[in-house]
């Protein structure tokens, strides 16, 4: 069984999910401002803000969490716990998994562990990719097979638009990024040097360009924009300024189990742990008798990361 490859949107050409660095600093950007944004709101800025921090979260619940089975964490009591991070991309008009991440947020040590889960890995005792799997069989069949193949406790979960970042640009203001190559896509042309991205729409045609390009300059532009937008997100003024909109595109962008009586506490409790990340790697077997390589994961590979994850979760 050959692993899956997606296309993209714009170009139609085939492309291999997004690596774990450009993945993790897109996760970190998203959980940063959401909490940065909570914190303001617990803080002096007044009602206005923390009513509106308030909605937004409420408007990123899932709706179908009630029925979802996971583990419960007290976050009052600071617990460590885990969350299962599942990005998705529009591919020939469908919602793919392009990313699956469990994050171990750990008040104690200050730290948070991310085991990143490439989906185009074929679980060897499933015959298929975690991508296909949670396409096919959803989200409560994914939770449950993560908790056995790692023996591992999920406690919370969120789904992320990973087109989010375009949005994110324009709600901040704008970055300015480094582009080595000149190159044209969906209207705009990029040249060689310092750009402006200030819009949804000329952001996304400049992270989804791919027609003629490498996939390692395809992540080298998804994690200049990621890191533009830490830079920004780490400036008061412009969450400020503009949390108004950035709420609303994590609201849209953004389904989750995390409440807002949950996010309160874990911006109290949890933020420092939030700072400081490792990661742990997946270790696969690699077939390429095909001619294609094909990565695949067995039951005692995924055991001995489930455990080192459970170790960061110790006290």
């Amino acid at each position: 069984m050959n692993s899956e490859q997606y296309t993209s949107r714009s170009h139609r050409t085939t492309f291999k999910p997004k690596k774990s660095h450009s993945t993790l600093k897109t996760v970190l950007t998203t959980l940063g401002v959401l909490l940065a944004v909570i914190a303001i709101a617990l803080g002096a800025l007044g009602f206005k803000v923390y009513s509106d921090a308030k909605t937004a979260v409420n408007a990123a619940q899932d709706p179908k969490a009630s029925s979802i089975s996971v583990t419960t964490a007290d976050f009052a009591n600071k617990d460590p716990f885990t969350t299962l991070i599942v990005g998705t991309d529009t591919v020939a008009g469908q919602k793919v998994a392009t990313t699956i991440v469990l994050a171990a947020i750990n008040p104690t040590t200050e730290k948070t562990t991310f085991l990143n889960i490439a989906p185009d890995i074929i679980m060897s005792d499933e015959k298929t990719t975690f991508a296909q799997f949670y396409r096919e069989q959803g989200l409560q069949a994914t939770i449950n097979k993560l908790q056995s193949l790692f023996n591992v406790k999920i406690n919370k979960y969120a789904l992320l638009d990973m087109n989010m970042l375009g949005s994110l640009t324009q709600a901040t203001g704008g970055v300015a990024v480094e582009n080595a190559t000149t190159f044209s896509a969906d209207g705009y042309s990029f040249n060689v040097g310092t750009l402006n991205l200030k819009t949804t729409a000329k952001t996304n045609a400049y992270l989804d360009y791919r027609e003629t390009d490498t996939e390692d300059s395809f992540l080298t532009r998804q994690q200049g924009v990621g890191m533009a937008l830490l830079d920004n997100l780490k400036q008061p003024k412009i969450l400020v300024t503009h949390y108004s909109a950035i709420l609303d595109t994590l609201s849209a962008n953004v389904k989750t189990n995390i409440t807002f009586a949950d996010s309160r506490t874990i911006a109290r409790n949890y933020y420092q742990a939030l700072q400081t990340t490792t990661k742990i790697n997946l270790h696969t077997n690699t077939d390429k008798s095909t001619g294609v390589a094909i990565k695949s994961l067995n039951t005692t590979k995924a055991a001995k990361a489930g455990q080192t994850f459970n170790e960061a979760l110790a006290n």
